[in-house]
């Protein structure tokens, strides 16, 4: 699978002042492929641990006994009988929050040998959650994955030449191919992006099995609730985990305590969003007082909307059909604007860490960034209707000097507004479309 990732970590082997890599992010997004392909394409040997495996148990022992950096060198490699060579050897440390000393070790690696290369792999849910763990701050490189893009699902899947063309910048080939890429798009907010899915999905397995995958997936992170969570605080992330497709449904799609259960209160379940956010498991985008830089400091910390970790999952979540998607049955009419704003929301987080939402008095945009020191606002169709009244009412109080119209229409600008394909909502990420002159 080609990963974009890889090029941030060929980055990071480089980079002058370099820390030991921590990649973290929710289960099952691929990080553990990331770590080994990137190791055997970049480096002349490498040896992986993974801190939860019963078949690694022996080099628990040889960082939880209180050596140095130079006597933990000394008996790794007496264990794997390699050698280790700093600028050649990659250490790959997986699930590394299993073993709390060898994350605050990390520490002492970067300060007694920056030479050294060693990329770490654990869960969002265990390194930021794992009780005694002492992060070493300061002391490491962070890189956050995601599921896959769309662009890397087309790679993936047989269909690269169609990223290219995007990645390309190829526009004019791209609006010749509107329609295919529109059915494109349809198999990938089904299937979505994570990567045992897509795999699935790549290898010939019918979208019945690929449902039964996802409802696995969401299986399991339930069950990993059960294994990291305080246990007073299960059963709140269980409602508020099945509450997501609810909240997602309503035409404002502002948090509502209420929906999770009658009568809940901020004050009850503010902590297992948290919990969740924390984990890699939900976005959360907070609503603007207003549209000014930086975009941070005029966030309203109670007023936000809550997406999902990957669009198959939240289509599976919400029982959304092949039929549905594929065919466009009316009674999805109403959450198919949901999975556009899940989509949309999945590719800029690609290159945008902080999204935004502003509402008027009758009016809502799906989504503000920060991008080239201007606050860009972006509206999110899941139709071929252009009228967007709520886009005008800004436009009218705030001029932006950019605006963006995501919809299933191919693309066109005019001198403030570009409006784009759904598809192509990865192109929204600084200076790479320009309105026409």
């Amino acid at each position: 699978m080609d990963r974009s990732i890889l090029a941030d970590l060929q980055a990071w082997k480089t980079k002058a002042h370099r820390k030991p890599l921590i990649i973290d992010g929710a289960r099952q997004v691929g990080k553990t492929w990331v770590m080994k392909h990137f190791a055997e394409a970049s480096f002349k040997d490498f040896l992986y641990i993974n801190f939860d495996h019963l078949a690694y148990l022996d080099y628990h022992k040889i960082f939880t006994s209180g050596h140095g950096v130079g006597k933990i060198i000394e008996l790794l490699e007496f264990e794997s009988g390699m050698r280790i060579t700093p600028g050649q050897t990659l250490l790959v440390f997986d699930e590394i929050q299993e073993v709390p000393a060898a994350l605050s070790g990390l520490k002492y690696f970067n300060e007694e040998m920056p030479d050294q290369h060693i990329i770490c792999a654990g869960s969002q849910m265990g390194i930021a959650l794992h009780q005694g763990t002492s992060f070493p701050v300061g002391n490491v490189d962070t890189i956050n994955m995601l599921p896959m893009s769309f662009n890397e699902f087309l790679h993936a899947t047989g269909s690269g030449k169609y990223a290219e063309l995007i990645e390309d910048g190829n526009l004019d080939m791209v609006v010749q191919l509107h329609e295919k890429y529109l059915e494109l798009l349809k198999t990938y907010i089904y299937v979505g992006g994570m990567p045992e899915a897509v795999q699935r999905y790549s290898d010939g397995e019918d979208l019945e099995a690929i449902r039964e995958l996802q409802y696995q997936l969401l299986n399991n992170f339930r069950a990993d609730f059960s294994k990291h969570a305080p246990a007073a605080l299960i059963s709140k992330l269980n409602l508020v985990w099945d509450s997501i497709p609810r909240q997602l449904a309503k035409e404002n799609k502002k948090y509502v305590w209420s929906v999770i259960r009658k009568g809940a209160r901020a004050s009850e379940f503010e902590n297992a969003i948290q919990w969740l956010e924390d984990c890699g498991l939900v976005h959360r985008v907070s609503q603007l007082s207003v549209p000014e830089l930086p975009l941070a400091a005029y966030a309203a910390p109670d007023t936000f909307k809550v997406y999902s970790l990957d669009i198959g999952l939240l289509a599976a979540q919400a029982g959304v059909s092949a039929k549905m998607i594929f065919d466009g049955s009316g009674v999805y009419t109403q959450f198919k604007g949901t999975l556009a704003e899940q989509f949309a929301l999945q590719e800029m987080k690609h290159h945008h860490k902080r999204l935004f939402y502003w509402t008027g008095t009758s009016s809502e945009i799906a989504f503000v960034i920060q991008s080239d020191n201007h606050a860009i606002p972006i509206e999110v169709k899941s139709g071929e209707n252009l009228n967007a009244k709520s886009l005008r009412a800004y436009q009218d109080k705030y001029h932006p000097i950019r605006a963006y119209k995501l919809s299933m229409l191919p693309y066109r600008e005019n001198e403030i507004v570009i409006n784009l394909p759904l598809y192509l909502a990865s192109l929204i990420h600084g200076q790479t479309l320009e309105p026409s002159p």
